[in-house]
């Protein structure tokens, strides 16, 4: 798994949840850190499963995709 592909992945659902989600949510997930709510590490994991041949995704690479989940978070100016 590329760091391009796991960092894909977590920034294209960051995004794709900002798309819908207000100021006081974003709020709420980072107060929350570090556990990302379940529908969203479910969709990370998925997606990231979907994109690997052998569909086996292991420990470290599950735990660098929420680093990289967490980081894009980060990222987000709120307003």
């Amino acid at each position: 798994m590329t760091e391009e592909v796991v960092d894909g992945v977590a920034k294209r659902l960051v995004a794709s949840w900002c798309a819908t989600s207000t100021p006081e949510q974003l709020a709420g997930l980072r107060e929350a850190a570090p556990t990302i709510p379940a529908e969203l590490d479910r969709a990370l994991l998925v997606d990231l499963a979907s994109r690997a041949q052998d569909h086996h995704v292991g420990d470290d690479v599950r735990q660098h995709l929420r680093d990289r989940f967490w980081a894009h978070v980060g990222r987000i100016r709120m307003e």
